[in-house]
């Protein structure tokens, strides 16, 4: 008689053990969501900084530098120098000469050569900030992709290995009750 109370405490067992394995990937996958959540979360402000980073970059490339001769750094830079070069050539007498025409020549072409690189190297230095930003955005866009897959598999694992532990606490009361069955059967045969 202990025996076949053993087989249907047993019996009963199977399904509270079945319960107790599908509650335990419930509360895992619930933990692991939650994580997956808090991470996501945490690193939003550097995703969305790097996603607005990227089409500020995208519109001041799109838009290039600008005009270098319209400037008006450029233009009063130039403006003084070529001053300059005119008011020494009058001091000498040859303000319309052919050295001093050419020494403005010179000058301007000299002037603009140096100054629009500087003025490039300016504008793309300007770009540096965004350029950094963004980089900063795909890190964390590709960070948040691996947590993703990261709490997928975890899931997975959780669902799967309940799932196994479930079927065999399941098949373990079953099989103490198929055995007390099988008692029974043999004891009303008696």
């Amino acid at each position: 008689m202990i025996g076949t109370a053993k087989k249907i405490i047993g019996g009963f067992t199977g399904k509270t053990q079945a319960d107790a394995a599908t509650d335990a990937a419930d509360q895992s996958t619930a933990t692991t969501w939650k994580m997956y959540e808090q991470n996501r979360a945490d690193i939003a402000p550097w995703r969305e900084a790097g996603s607005n980073a990227v089409k500020t970059l995208l519109d001041k490339i799109n838009a290039g530098p600008g005009s270098y001769t319209e400037s008006p750094g450029y233009q009063f830079r130039l403006g003084e120098g070529l001053k300059s070069i005119d008011r020494t050539a009058a001091a000498k007498g040859g303000a319309l000469s052919g050295s001093a025409i050419k020494a403005a020549q010179r000058y301007a072409q000299d002037y603009a050569t140096n100054d629009y690189d500087n003025y490039l190297s300016r504008y793309y230095q300007s770009l540096t900030p965004y350029q950094s930003l963004a980089g900063l955005g795909q890190t964390s866009a590709g960070q948040t992709a691996s947590l993703g897959a990261n709490a997928a598999q975890n899931v997975n694992a959780a669902t799967t290995a309940g799932l196994y532990d479930a079927a065999s606490a399941n098949a373990k009361g079953s099989e103490n009750i198929l055995n007390l069955a099988m008692l029974a059967a043999s004891a009303m045969s008696l």
